[in-house]
C-alpha cells in the first residue's frame, strides 16, 4: 500500500510527495523500482542527489534499463560522452545486446565523442531491431554525414525529415547539404532554402526578445541592460 501511494504520487507528477512516501517504503524494503522514482524526483527537483539514488538501483539490479538510461542521460546532458560509452557498452556487452534504449544513447554518445564508425555500427544495429525512431535515424545519418558518405547519409537524414513537422536548422543544413553533394541537386537546395527561411523567421523574433528584455530590466532598475537590448533592437 505504501509503494503503491508513493507511486500514484509520481504519476501524478509530485516529487516532494514522491520522496517522502517512498521513504516510508525504504524503512522496510528498498525496491529497485521505486530507487528509481525517487531518482527521478530528486532529478526534477535539481537538488543534486538524483544520480545516489540511480546507482542504488543498478548495484541491487544491473539489469535495470530504465535506471541506466536516466542516469547515463543525465551525463550525456553534461557532455561526459566516456562515461556514457563506458557504462552502456558494459550494459550492451554484459546483460542484452538488444536493448534500443541503451544502444541508441551509445551510438549518440559515440557520435559526439567523433568515434563515427563505432557510433554507425550500434545505430545500423538499433536499425536492425526495428527502431525506426527520430534520433536514431538522425544521429545515423550525422554519423554517416561527418564520415563523407553522404549517399548513407541521406537514407537516415530522409527518415527523420520525414517524422517531424517542424525540423531544425542543423537537420535542414546537413540534409540539404548531403542530397546538393550528391545526386539530388534540387531537392537539396529545396530544403537548403527551408533552412534559410526558418533562419531567417527567428531573427525577426529577436527585435520582440530584444523589447521584452530590454523592459524588463528597465522595471528592475537595471538601465544599462535595459539600453543594450535596446540599441540591440535598434
Amino acid at each position: 500500500l505504501k509503494s503503491r501511494v508513493a507511486v500514484a504520487y509520481y504519476r501524478a507528477g509530485d516529487w516532494q510527495g514522491t520522496i517522502t512516501a517512498a521513504e516510508e517504503v525504504f524503512r522496510e524494503d528498498s525496491i529497485p523500482m521505486l530507487l528509481r522514482m525517487v531518482g527521478d524526483a530528486h532529478i526534477r527537483l535539481d537538488d543534486g542527489i538524483g544520480l545516489i539514488y540511480y546507482e542504488k538501483v543498478l548495484e541491487r539490479d544491473p539489469t535495470d534499463h530504465l535506471a541506466l538510461r536516466n542516469l547515463a542521460d543525465f551525463f550525456y546532458s553534461i557532455k561526459d560522452y566516456d562515461y556514457v560509452i563506458s557504462r552502456t557498452e558494459d550494459y550492451l556487452t554484459e546483460i542484452d545486446p538488444d536493448r534500443t534504449s541503451i544502444g541508441q544513447l551509445n551510438g549518440m554518445a559515440h557520435y559526439a565523442a567523433g568515434n563515427y564508425q563505432p557510433a554507425i555500427d550500434r545505430l545500423l544495429h538499433n536499425a536492425e531491431l526495428g527502431d525506426s525512431t527520430y534520433s536514431t535515424s538522425y544521429f545515423l545519418g550525422m554519423s554517416y554525414y561527418a564520415s563523407k558518405l553522404y549517399y548513407d547519409a541521406i537514407k537516415w537524414l530522409a527518415l527523420a525529415y520525414k517524422q517531424v513537422t517542424q525540423p531544425d536548422v542543423t537537420l535542414l543544413y546537413y540534409y540539404g547539404t548531403a542530397m546538393a553533394r550528391t545526386y539530388d541537386r534540387e531537392k537539396g537546395i529545396e530544403v537548403l532554402n527551408e533552412g534559410m527561411d526558418k533562419i531567417e523567421s527567428l531573427q525577426e523574433m529577436l527585435y520582440d526578445f530584444d523589447i521584452s528584455l530590454a523592459e524588463v530590466h528597465d522595471r528592475s532598475n537595471e538601465p544599462s541592460k535595459a539600453i543594450s537590448y535596446y540599441q540591440s533592437a535598434l
